[in-house]
């Protein structure tokens, strides 16, 4: 029966919130967040046995005077494990919408470092002198030793030539090499095409990737990016917009709708 079960201890909210969050206080993040999640699913689960347990003793028509004090106590505690539950997940809210401009405060950071890059594609690599090789590729678009702060292949060697980004000293020198990636498209390199792009922050890179993903099922007319920027155009004739999260697809999208 309900009325032996062993009574559980109710956790307030600002123990829930500070078991999740640490004692030192530390910034919020997402771990503390899931955290928190993981809290609210647990005092659901308490709140759905007592209210089992409510339902039993009720079905059971009293017929006990001794039930009666179980049902109330059991109601208090499902009182309070409510009461607990909304405040928690008002704290929840509270923090995914900081998790949230963390996130997007973060991502611009980043994306402003990189905006002195240039990922260059298709240029074929050297066992006897690849900076070379790339120099060659560079020449063919006014890029000299003394606009670059350093220049590299990108991740481990595979089949294909590997990604090189380069790193200009002066913004301008970057915007003006990317205004010539029409040139580079035209350049052979022993039977590759070379192409450039941006050096966009793995969030950014990712909502250009379901753009273009989008372009190719002819939802949408055009993806790319500028300065960091990823934009989008519904259709030859509509103004570019930005896109900074997934939100703003959808709402791409559903314009073509209406």
């Amino acid at each position: 029966m309900p009325a032996n079960k062993q009574k559980k201890k109710i956790p307030t909210p600002i123990e829930l919130v500070s078991h999740s969050s640490g004692s030192d206080n530390e910034t919020v993040n997402e771990k503390s967040y899931e955290a928190l999640l993981s809290a609210i699913k647990r005092l659901t689960n308490e709140v759905g046995e007592l209210r089992s347990d409510i339902k039993t003793l009720r079905d059971d028509q009293m017929k006990s005077n001794d039930i009666i004090p179980v049902v109330s106590s059991l109601e208090q505690r499902t009182d309070v494990l409510e009461s607990n539950l909304t405040s928690i997940k008002s704290v929840v809210s509270d923090q995914a919408i900081e998790i949230a401009n963390l996130s997007q405060r973060n991502d611009e950071l980043e994306q402003y470092g990189r905006n002195y890059n240039l990922v260059f594609y298709g240029i074929k690599e050297s066992e006897t002198d690849d900076a070379a090789a790339i120099q060659h590729i560079l020449n063919k678009i006014d890029v000299k030793i003394c606009d670059i702060d350093i220049a590299h292949r990108l991740g481990k060697k595979k089949t294909g030539p590997r990604p090189v980004i380069v790193r200009f000293i002066s913004r301008n020198k970057r915007n003006s090499t990317i205004r010539k990636k029409n040139i580079l498209s035209d350049v052979q390199n022993r039977g590759d095409k070379v192409y450039v792009a941006e050096n966009l922050t793995p969030r950014r890179a990712i909502l250009l990737k379901s753009l273009v993903d989008m372009k190719k099922q002819r939802k949408i007319n055009s993806a790319y990016s500028y300065n960091g920027t990823v934009m989008a155009k519904l259709t030859a004739n509509s103004h570019p917009t930005a896109i900074n999260c997934l939100e703003d697809i959808n709402r791409l999208t559903n314009t073509n709708r209406m």
